[in-house]
């Protein structure tokens, strides 16, 4: 919840709010969207933060299907430190293959958002289809493991693997925390 002014403030920015779906400017309403997502068991909402707690951006697993996870929300700070960005969705990426154990990563891009998709084919993501306004992609897992053998070396985490077992701390947290309330 402390997060819902932040997460507002970034997606009404006007220099970032052609690539991404409209939002209310109420926090209230943001609140109310966080407290419904977070009752959802499969989905994964992160804000990214440097190491002095500040906050840059947010990416999210909205959801989780089969063998796919699906990927986006990925909106950062104009002035952002470099590579901040990058860093996330490949921190991401990681997340959903190798915490999440699945096997293909689903999202769309903004066909005008043209800087973003190219990461994603440098990456190795396949488009799988288009329309009026979006290219639709996916991205494996051995198409993720090259994509993160050229790029991981710009990741800040000391090591991810640490960065996996935090994620696991916290959901131990956030269970104990639920467990509680009933």
């Amino acid at each position: 919840m402390a997060d819902a002014s932040f997460i507002v403030a970034l997606r009404r920015d006007p220099l970032l709010s052609d690539f991404i779906h409209p939002t209310s400017s109420s926090v209230a309403a943001q609140e109310s969207w966080l407290l419904t997502y977070a009752s959802r068991p499969d989905d994964y909402y992160f804000i990214c933060e440097d190491s002095d707690g500040k906050s840059w951006g947010t990416v999210r697993i909205p959801s989780v299907h089969a063998s796919e996870f699906e990927i986006g929300s990925w909106v950062f700070l104009p002035d952002a430190p470099v590579g901040a960005s990058i860093q996330a969705i490949l921190l991401a990426y990681r997340f959903g293959f190798e915490r999440l154990g699945y096997d293909v990563a689903v999202f769309d891009v903004r066909r005008g958002n043209e800087r973003v998709w190219r990461f994603h084919e440098a990456c190795g993501a396949r488009r799988n289809r288009q329309d009026a306004e979006n290219f639709y992609y996916s991205l494996d897992r051995a198409a993720f493991s090259r994509a993160w053998v050229r790029y991981s070396s710009i990741v800040a985490c000391p090591d991810p693997v640490d960065w996996l077992q935090e994620v696991h701390r916290a959901e131990r947290v956030q269970t104990h925390r639920t467990s509680q309330d009933h």
